[in-house]
């Protein structure tokens, strides 16, 4: 993260308070770029985890990393929140970017366009067995509506809880409980359709 990190950071935390004070929330808003350097440090390893749990294995989840940092920046002055809120609002503008994402991969399909972000297989060490398996599993969650296959992932990739996938969605928990249920009868009905996706999928709910 180059672009928003201070290359310098032996004075950081002498020059600023810690990232659970007030006053962090403060110098965010100022524009600082040191707590910006801090923001990133803390919180940008589970931005990214999130960003690949929605799009898998994907060359341009660097570049919505990124983005989401950016659009963080924008909207800091708009924040309200305190230092202990900033990852679920971080969570909500990731979610945010992989729905643009997501979006505007589904236009390309069908205007014909070549969809790029898909990484080329895992090393031969890993199973090639299971790499045709989690491939076919992202390809059945192509085929699931955006905010379904968001909460699906965040819910039964990531292992959020309900409160916390609603809350990174901005929704209800109502409204994600049934965007869960449709997303989980949609992927299992495709999931049964292919033996090698059904059988792996029982596998790892062993």
């Amino acid at each position: 993260m180059p672009a928003l990190a201070n290359d310098s950071r032996t004075d950081t935390l002498a020059y600023l308070p810690t990232a659970d004070d007030r006053a962090f929330v403060e110098r965010l808003r100022a524009g600082d770029r040191r707590a910006i350097g801090i923001l990133f440090d803390r919180h940008g390893a589970a931005i990214e985890r999130v960003l690949e749990r929605v799009l898998g294995r994907d060359t341009e989840v660097p570049d919505l990393l990124h983005d989401v940092f950016v659009q963080a920046m924008i909207g800091v002055t708009r924040y309200r929140g305190d230092s202990a809120s900033l990852r679920p609002w971080l969570l909500q503008i990731a979610v945010r970017t992989a729905r643009k994402c997501i979006r505007r991969r589904a236009t390309r399909r069908i205007l014909g366009l070549r969809t790029p972000g898909e990484l080329p297989d895992a090393p031969d060490a890993v199973d090639p067995e299971q790499q045709t398996a989690v491939r076919r599993a992202h390809a059945a969650l192509d085929r699931l509506p955006t905010d379904e296959r968001i909460a699906f992932c965040l819910r039964f990739v990531e292992g959020m809880q309900l409160d916390e996938v609603a809350d990174a969605c901005d929704t209800s928990l109502a409204t994600v409980k049934r965007r869960l249920v449709k997303a989980r009868v949609r992927f299992e009905r495709l999931a049964a359709r292919d033996s090698l996706l059904g059988r792996w999928i029982e596998e790892v709910a062993r």
